[in-house]
């Protein structure tokens, strides 16, 4: 046996917590069992190990047979990439073990050559398969050993991280109900198409914009952003003044700054409150003259009176807490209470909250308070505005005995006392804030926290839905025209491997179709941005989904479709091969507009005849969507014609430009190729 043999078979011997516990050695999460490499490119494999450490690599096709091994050096920030050279297209599986001498080894097995993509953006791609159409039929029909998925956590970072926590699933029926509903769809059919494995990067963090994907130096390089990134680096620079770990000494002083307006605020609040001039809250103090209540409840619930009481209420019960439960720690849990409590226990304090409308109350009670059968509970409750009282019956209750599964309930009756009014407003709790880019909605938060630890792994491309959080108004829809591309090349910089594929999916139709006016809404011109934004780059394209949207649900459940466009222009695109029949999937799209007389006729460039299908807001066989004006649109008449569309109606008269499909949900366009692939929506001068 070779001694490079013999040190992988040593490796292979050490449990994971072993290697990890020695290693200075950090690789790509990308490096692990079941993963998928790109065929057709080397293997290559970022990391981070001490500057000037030694790394290997090498690679096996069994524990016996090695194919190559490689070496490199750490550079001066600690960074490396390994190199090994392409393996046959869809083989496997292979061993990968990297070892940097006393900085730590790793190994990887059971990996395969394959099309690795990467599927980002916000909700809509995070979506999973359990939560898209047909998630039964889904889950069985996706199960195929060769699909490998990937999932990142969500992660920011004001500077470049290194590594995140995930490892490769295969697509088993167990596995694939938590996997990206596009992206696996997307997987399912290239790997029908091309035979080969599939890896797909499921790296999505839902609601968030395209600005913290985007590394901020490429946005501070755009004019459009210049102005924005100065402010934003003018906020970063302030952050450094602070020295290592400012933004957390901020954030503590900010905390107690605000202890101390709320210890000052409960003072003024129980300045002319009898309950605490009669001790209310002392198990010696008789309260049983107080009327009685089920709690948690709202004030009014309480008492009718107390319906617009702005002020204090105390309750107060006496609970018996079993002989397993004392002398233990005890945790008393409360469902949020409106706005303000503090809560005593045999007359001590044991939690305050301020400022805490919708937060579960936790309270620790230490052992040396819970030698005890009884205790007596006291909340003093201020509200200050609205309705006050408590919620959540379920969630109060006290944990406790040998291994805390043990509980005491205290929804029940309670007895209460109204105190006085007071309406002065708590002071609010500080946001606790890392600072400037760390935060979801900063430049360059997750793309230097998600992004940039798995750059450098090779892969074919990327496909991107997002767009819902930068439709706003109408500058942040005009502006993703140009802060598009400027997130791409800055992923394609960042990977170092030329211009990858870039596949954009067209914003699903959002919200009630408006019957009222013919063009309506900001999302078509977040739609015209991206197919600006898309028409602008290299080996890019664009898929429609307009017509598979949901007016009452911003997250559409039919995700196959999406998966299934995207997979025709990647197969298309990507993949075509001029000896076979070429892959249709941008579906019509307008050539010129020509005046005709009164008529404006449409040229459009199909993949097949036109048609009209049915749609809610349309006819099957008569062409609707379509609009015509100068400032102000109006709907016009249409009729297909061949490869033309001719328009007519009075507002072409004065008209100076054709609009189709542009409303949020335009749910009358309804021209489709002989595929039924939608028109792209448009906006089109007249000649």
């Amino acid at each position: 046996m070779s001694s490079l043999v013999r040190a992988l078979a040593f490796s292979l011997a050490l449990s994971p917590a072993a290697l990890f516990a020695q290693s200075q050695l950090t690789l790509t999460p990308l490096f692990g069992d079941h993963a998928v490499v790109q065929r057709g490119m080397p293997i290559r494999i970022p990391g981070k190990a001490v500057p000037g450490a030694k790394i290997s690599a090498v690679i096996f096709k069994s524990e016996t047979q090695l194919l190559a091994n490689t070496e490199t050096v750490a550079g001066p920030d600690g960074r490396f990439r390994l190199e090994l050279p392409q393996m046959p297209d869809g083989d496997g599986p292979f061993t990968i073990h990297v070892d940097a001498g006393g900085e730590g080894a790793r190994t990887a097995k059971d990996i395969w050559v394959g099309e690795v993509w990467l599927a980002s953006g916000q909700s809509n791609m995070e979506w999973t398969v359990s939560q898209s159409a047909n998630p039964a039929t889904e889950r069985k029909a996706l199960a195929d050993p060769m699909v490998r998925v990937i999932k990142a956590p969500h992660m920011t970072a004001a500077e470049r991280a290194d590594l995140w926590d995930g490892e490769w699933k295969v697509a088993t029926e167990q596995n694939t109900p938590a996997f990206t509903a596009v992206g696996a769809s997307f997987a399912r059919e290239l790997r029908a198409a091309l035979k080969v494995p599939v890896g797909i990067l499921d790296v999505n963090w839902g609601g968030t914009r395209a600005e913290p994907w985007t590394d901020p130096t490429a946005l501070a390089a755009n004019p459009v952003y210049a102005e924005r990134m100065a402010a934003f680096d003018k906020e970063m620079a302030e952050v450094r003044k602070l020295g290592p770990g400012g933004p957390q000494k901020r954030y503590q002083k900010a905390m107690w700054d605000f202890t101390a307006q709320a210890e000052n605020w409960w003072i003024r609040a129980c300045k002319n409150d009898e309950g605490m001039a009669a001790w209310v809250h002392f198990p010696e103090t008789d309260v049983s003259a107080w009327p009685e209540a089920d709690f948690p409840c709202d004030y009014k619930d309480i008492d009718p009176a107390l319906a617009d009481f702005d002020g204090v209420v105390w309750v107060r019960r006496t609970v018996d807490i079993p002989k397993e439960m004392q002398g233990l720690d005890m945790f008393f849990d409360f469902g949020p209470i409106d706005d303000c409590d503090r809560t005593y226990v045999n007359g001590r304090p044991i939690g305050q909250t301020v400022s805490g409308a919708g937060v579960n109350r936790n309270y620790l009670l230490p052992s040396e308070m819970t030698r005890t059968g009884k205790m007596t509970i006291a909340i003093q409750i201020v509200d200050v505005a609205g309705a006050g009282g408590a919620k959540n019956p379920a969630a109060w209750k006290i944990r406790g005995g040998p291994d805390g599964k043990l509980s005491v309930p205290l929804a029940g009756k309670w007895r209460w006392k109204k105190g006085h009014v007071f309406t002065d407003a708590p002071p609010k709790p500080p946001v606790k804030d890392l600072g400037p880019g760390t935060r979801p909605h900063d430049p360059g938060a997750m793309f230097h926290g998600m992004i940039m630890p798995i750059a450098g792994w090779p892969i074919r491309g990327a496909v991107w839905y997002q767009g819902e959080s930068n439709a706003g108004n109408e500058k942040d829809a005009a502006d993703y025209a140009s802060l598009l591309p400027t997130m791409v090349k800055s992923w394609r910089d960042a990977w170092g491997c030329g211009d990858f594929a870039f596949g954009v999916v067209s914003l699903a139709g959002f919200r009630p179709f408006n019957a009222d006016k013919a063009c309506d809404g900001i999302w078509p011109l977040l739609r015209q941005s991206q197919f600006n934004a898309a028409a602008s780059m290299k080996n890019a394209g664009i898929i429609q989904t307009y017509d598979v949207g949901a007016a009452d649900d911003i997250h559409p459940k039919d995700k196959q479709t999406v998966g299934k466009r995207l997979a025709a222009w990647a197969l298309a695109s990507v993949y075509a091969k001029s000896d076979e029949k070429p892959v249709v999937w941008l579906g019509p799209r307008p050539l010129v507009a020509e005046r005709r007389g009164d008529v404006v006729a449409l040229k459009i460039e199909s993949d097949g005849p036109l048609k009209a299908i049915r749609r809610p807001q349309a006819t099957e066989g008569v062409a609707t969507g379509f609009a015509a004006g100068a400032g102000t649109f109006s709907r016009v008449s249409a009729e297909i014609s061949g490869n033309e569309i001719i328009l007519k109606g009075d507002a072409l008269k004065d008209a100076v430009e054709i609009r189709y499909a542009w409303q949020d949900n335009p749910e009358d366009a309804n021209v489709t190729d002989a595929k039924g692939l939608p028109m792209i929506p448009f906006s089109v001068k007249i000649r």
